[in-house]
């Protein structure tokens, strides 16, 4: 009689054990990932709704980490400035993270919805991208294609964690066309240093009495572009930065990194051509000669919109705006004849 007893205890203790583990409340943090070092188990993570930041503990090594539409992720997915929502029991165990996107966020410029493409405008500037056929469009919470995507109307992408490819997409009523949770500020400077191994750069920022020299990590999705006349003109890598050229840049309050950095080509105002021998263009300089190639991509730019090379001509004034190292000539506006 005694052993049932006791067996009967045990099973009612472990009953309980389960229900009390199934009952258990998590505490849900949402933000952004400051810190992130797996092999010691530690996460430090900005709160989404104030300034708290939070230094936390993996519970295990093996925490489950999933992506926005509940698909598994593996621990090594995860790094900093991700947006996450964190399940910890106790103080500071986490338990689980669910990473919150990324998104792109905009208002549509157009849309071809055969072409599978769509120009938006987003807080940067306009971008083209085109959408993979295996992307779930979703229009005010309900199954939709892109042909119910109108023209003005918000836009939002779920991208994979490498920004490469779009995963999902949401228009209509209750979607954002600005990320609700970011928060930049905008700087201009000049680009003192730079360190395109570790993305590291010190600008030089101007203020009404002396230039200040500050120093920022540049986020792996910023947003890099070349600009003419503040015109976007290509959007480049890192590798094409250099020092000594103007840049205005835009920082998340959140991370403190560079998510956008748009760089001024410096340009030689009111050149005459000298000659043009196949890729290669020689301009007059102070009553000197400057030969230049031209890029790949050169844009030619006239008054009245885009030209060809087939314009460029020997005697003509040009502006000529070269590739951030002034090697190359990256765009060529020419003036009336």
């Amino acid at each position: 009689m005694l052993p049932r007893l006791v067996c009967i205890l045990i099973l009612t203790f472990a009953a309980a054990l389960a229900v009390a583990a199934q009952d258990e409340k998590l505490k849900e943090l949402k933000g952004t990932i400051r810190h992130f070092d797996l092999k010691a188990g530690q996460i430090t993570i900005k709160s989404q709704y104030s300034e708290n930041v939070l230094a936390l503990n993996l519970a295990a090594k093996d925490v489950p980490v999933t992506n926005t539409l509940g698909e598994k992720l593996k621990l090594t997915d995860v790094r900093e400035e991700l947006r996450i929502t964190a399940k910890i029991r106790g103080e500071d165990d986490v338990v689980a993270l669910k990473i919150d996107g990324p998104y792109q966020h905009g208002f549509i410029k157009s849309i071809d919805p055969a072409a599978r493409t769509v120009v938006f405008k987003d807080v940067f500037g306009e971008k083209k991208i085109t959408i993979p056929e295996a992307a779930k469009v979703m229009i005010g919470g309900n199954p939709g294609s892109l042909a119910d995507c109108k023209p003005g109307g918000a836009i939002q992408f779920l991208t994979s964690l490498d920004k490469k490819t779009i995963l999902e997409v949401y228009a209509g009523k209750g979607v954002n066309g600005r990320d609700p949770f970011l928060r930049i500020i905008r700087y201009f400077g000049v680009l003192a240093d730079i360190d395109q191994a570790k993305r590291h750069v010190q600008i030089l920022v101007q203020n009404t009495d002396a230039g200040i020299v500050k120093s920022y990590d540049v986020s792996p999705d910023a947003y890099l572009r070349l600009l003419y006349h503040l015109k976007p003109i290509d959007e480049v890598g890192f590798d094409q930065f250099a020092k000594w050229v103007k840049i205005y840049y835009y920082v998340d309050r959140d991370t403190g990194r560079i998510v956008n950095m748009d760089a001024e080509l410096p340009v030689m105002v009111r050149r005459r051509i000298i000659r043009l021998d196949g890729r290669k263009i020689t301009v007059e300089d102070e009553q000197k000669e400057k030969t230049f190639e031209l890029a790949a991509n050169v844009k030619v730019l006239t008054p009245n919109g885009d030209g060809k090379i087939a314009d460029i001509a020997a005697g003509r004034m040009v502006n000529c705006a070269l590739s951030l190292d002034r090697i190359r000539v990256a765009v060529i506006y020419l003036w009336d004849r």
